[in-house]
């Protein structure tokens, strides 16, 4: 990737990120520092502006969390999440993707005005982990946000036709900062 004016920075072993720890402990991950920090970026002008495409991710034995990722016009982050995993673990083995404090503005309005909605039984902010199962609209509504197809077009591009899915997305607002958290929970079909 260098090659083609990326940046590459390789940081050391690093816990999961602070933000979704406990919900990825509790999941069975790992505790210790053993996900691998990589942060991706490439200068560039679009439409007459100045802008830097990045990617921050952090991948251990089967998860890819995503801190970062703004592309206006660049690669996609499936493919460099997929790359970037499977560089050090088999893809088959990929159960959760986690995209952490998002600030996506499409994504955030859909949870926060359309889905912790009264009609819901909800409200925004809420730390507590929402259960979204495929099926139900608001997971079918979840799986169109921009955020949401990043991870599809994950799974499609990873996995042969038909042998995964994303049972479920859980959604969450931070414990301290009440950004949106999710998490993407892929199962063989």
């Amino acid at each position: 990737m260098p090659e083609s004016g990326w940046g590459i920075r390789h940081e050391k072993r690093h816990f999961p990120p602070d933000q979704i720890y406990e919900e990825a402990v509790e999941l069975g991950l790992s505790r210790e520092k053993l996900y691998r920090k990589i942060v991706l970026w490439k200068s560039g002008i679009l439409r007459g502006q100045y802008c830097v495409h990045d990617y921050m991710l952090q991948t251990g034995p089967g998860v890819i969390f995503a801190m970062d990722s703004f592309r206006p016009d660049s690669a996609y982050w499936a493919q460099i999440a997929q790359a970037v995993y499977k560089d050090e673990h088999p893809i088959e083995d990929l159960k959760y993707v986690f995209q952490c404090s998002i600030i996506n503005p499409e994504t955030m309005l859909f949870v926060q005005k359309s889905l912790y909605v009264a009609d819901n039984g909800l409200g925004w902010p809420d730390d507590r982990l929402r259960v979204w199962e495929e099926g139900c609209a608001e997971y079918q509504a979840l799986l169109g946000t921009r955020l949401a197809k990043g991870v599809v077009h994950l799974v499609l591009g990873a996995f042969p036709r038909g042998t995964r899915r994303i049972a479920r997305i859980v959604t969450w607002g931070g414990r301290y900062i009440p950004y949106i958290q999710m998490r993407f929970d892929i199962e063989k079909v």
